[in-house]
């Protein structure tokens, strides 16, 4: 099994603690202050849930 192939069979809340935040990977623009306070796989998983060219969060 190749990592993709490992990547494709993880459900979304393993890949939104697996990822980088979408805002650093330029795809969305999700309000965030960087704070020690920052749920990065909560935002991770909310983008992951939303439709695909919905840029924006709150």
């Amino acid at each position: 099994m190749t990592n993709y192939e490992l990547i494709k069979n993880m459900s979304v809340e393993e890949i939104a603690a697996t990822i980088m935040c979408p805002n650093d990977m330029g795809m969305a623009e999700i309000k965030c202050d960087k704070s020690d306070d920052c749920n990065y796989c909560k935002c991770c998983l909310e983008w992951l849930q939303q439709e695909a060219g919905s840029a924006t969060n709150g």
